[in-house]
């Protein structure tokens, strides 16, 4: 018997005669309370989670109840590998990978190509056997379907169901060839040579993608990403069109995927998902934290090094933390749960000591002179909307969160007519590394990193809106949301198209075409949680219905769980006349409904029909 160990996981290995086993891992030598128990092993090997720093017992059972006797072991405490080879961190490449040229930051020459390179051995999902995705014509039927009175709402639901049309038959697709895929791909098929499915686009894919769940598990896509996760637990942040590895810009970027399973639970209740994502995230968290970190334990971003994307880098594993610590909990691993929650608290606090800006009340970093970005030099600013992740990781204290989200809202800062701009327009230099700043000129600034301060970015959208939530602005990010959404529309209705980007204070989109990668989050997301006002919890079986407009609107065939419902607030000649609705669903569940600025009301719903008078 032998066990092989690492910070946060251990591969059990054993020799008990049988062809069935049982694993049990527990926290003393009783074996009693085991933290895992698993059964039905075939294979004489198991890898498993566990908590740095920590004493084991294990021992193995057979189908005839023979069982050896407790083994003990204790895993490592957490790693900082600063100066590790590049081969070390990021390889060997897997085969068929691609390689842009100039090379990516830390590889000055192609990784080797290990042939022979296995599927990830973290993850449960080992082949492609699923059909091709099914086409929008198909599904279209099983979709949540909102409900708009009006024709100046038309524009809404034209943009609504071709962002669907867009998810389902251009970006969802069968893979181009077999080998590394093991679902089918979600991703942007003609970008570059080779098409991309980037892991960051996965998230924000995700904050609409979840809401098609009573028509296919769009989350499956994800199972790529988790396939090409290597041994040391690195996932190469993008692939091909057969989930090939592609080392561009940089093998890797900060990663919120623990965030988005997480999210898509909030829908889909898919708990069995869960359990076999939490081995795969937890080592992905194991490898930025021992890959990429500085000598003080910062965390910095392959994508931008020190830049603009650190903050993110540092918010993002906060996130990750939190985001497992909540999935551990959920799925009964108390353990795991406890010690990702201390993880969560303890870079919260390093980034609240060490990357708060109290001159600029931002959330910054450092430049080589040791001043914060935000004010590198006399007459110099630079704000940059990645700050946003330490509100979306719900790092920041109360009082801090108020300041930056009083920029978030200032026209003069980061609001523009339709959504938030990505740079501040009191930025005058912009720090794309410590080592690379460019300043502005006089000049018009086109094609420049300062043309972030006339567009509007879907996962910036989104992180502002999450920070609005989270911190209590709900009016604030309702009226955002429609505007936002509103604006994508209107975008959509004068060019036709759905577009990689949109503008801070025109009614125009650009970018890439047909790009349903994050931009389908305004026309679905934005629709369905800021302009009819729904925020579900499946879980909890729980719909929470903020009802801010007069005209009548609703939505069918809301899917949450096991529960489809329908909803419908009758129209209205005033803000403060009372909301006629009615439900139908075929299972029970809480409704927390709200008339504007009125106290919130709970309703009990049972399958059937309903209906509901609430007043302000």
């Amino acid at each position: 018997m032998e066990v092989i160990v690492s910070p946060y996981t251990a591969i059990f290995s054993w020799d008990v005669p049988g062809e069935e086993f049982e694993l049990a891992v527990a926290s003393d030598d009783s074996m009693e309370n085991a933290i895992i128990r698993e059964g039905g092993i075939q294979k004489k090997e198991f890898r498993a989670a566990l908590c740095p720093g920590s004493d084991y017992w294990w021992t193995v059972e057979n189908e005839k109840g023979e069982r050896s006797q407790p083994r003990h072991f204790r895993s490592p405490g957490p790693r900082l590998l600063v100066d590790a080879p590049a081969l070390e961190k990021f390889g060997p490449a897997r085969p068929n990978s691609h390689f842009a040229v100039p090379f990516p930051p830390h590889i000055t020459e192609p990784l080797p190509i290990d042939e022979n390179a296995p599927l990830s051995p973290w993850y449960c999902v080992k082949r492609y056997d699923s059909p091709p995705p099914p086409a929008f014509a198909q599904i279209r039927h099983l979709l949540p379907s909102p409900i708009l009175e009006g024709s100046e709402n038309r524009p809404l639901l034209d943009a609504y169901w071709r962002a669907w049309e867009l998810a389902f038959d251009e970006w969802l697709y069968a893979p181009h060839e077999q080998g590394q895929a093991v679902a089918n791909i979600c991703g942007c098929r003609d970008w570059g040579e080779f098409g991309s499915t980037v892991d960051y686009d996965a998230f924000f894919i995700m904050q609409f993608a979840r809401y098609a769940c009573a028509a296919y598990p769009y989350i499956s896509f994800f199972d790529n990403m988790y396939a090409r996760q290597h041994e040391n637990g690195m996932i190469n942040k993008e692939g091909d069109n057969s989930n090939f590895e592609v080392y561009s810009s940089s093998p890797t970027m900060p990663t919120a995927l623990a965030w988005a399973e997480w999210e898509n639970y909030m829908i889909s209740g898919d708990k069995k998902r869960l359990g076999n994502a939490l081995l795969p995230l937890i080592k992905l968290y194991e490898w930025f934290q021992s890959y990429q970190r500085d000598a003080d334990g910062l965390y910095y971003s392959g994508q931008g090094g020190h830049g603009d994307w650190s903050i993110c880098a540092n918010a993002f594993q906060s996130l990750s933390a939190k985001s497992i610590s909540d999935i551990s909990r959920e799925i009964g691993r108390n353990d795991l749960a406890g010690y990702f929650a201390d993880e969560f608290d303890d870079i919260k606090d390093m980034m609240n000591e060490r990357l708060w800006d109290e001159e600029g009340s931002f959330y910054s970093f450092r430049t080589p002179s040791g001043k914060f970005a935000t004010h590198m030099a006399p007459g110099k600013t630079f704000k940059y909307s990645r700050s946003f992740d330490a509100l979306l990781a719900k790092i920041a204290p109360v009082g801090r969160a108020e300041k930056m989200i009083g920029q978030i809202l200032d026209p003069k800062v980061f609001m523009g007519q339709y959504g938030v701009r990505s740079l501040s327009l009191d930025s005058n230099a912009y720090v794309l590394d410590i080592d690379n700043i460019v300043e502005a000129d006089g000049s018009d600034m086109l094609n420049t990193p300062f043309d972030f301060q006339k567009t509007v970015w879907a996962p910036v959208m989104a992180t502002a809106l999450k920070a609005l939530d989270h911190y209590g602005y709900e009016k604030e990010a309702g009226d955002l949301g429609e505007r936002y959404a509103r604006a994508i529309a209107g975008a959509y209705e004068k060019q036709g198209d759905i577009m990689e980007h949109s503008f801070a204070d025109e009614i125009k989109a650009a970018g890439h075409h047909k790009f349903v990668g994050w931009s389908g989050y305004g026309p679905i997301s934005c629709l369905i949680e800021y302009v009819l006002g729904f925020k579900v919890d499946a879980p909890k079986r729980t719909v929470r219905w903020d009802i801010r407009q007069k005209f009548r609107h609703g939505i069918d065939k809301l899917r949450f769980g096991d529960i489809t419902a329908s909803f419908a607030c009758e129209g209205r000649s005033g803000e403060k006349d009372p909301c006629r609705i009615s439900v139908s669903s075929d299972g029970a569940f809480s409704l927390i409904a709200k008339n504007g600025s009125g106290a919130a009301k709970t309703f009990e719903v049972a399958p059937g029909a309903s209906e509901f008078l609430l007043w302000q």
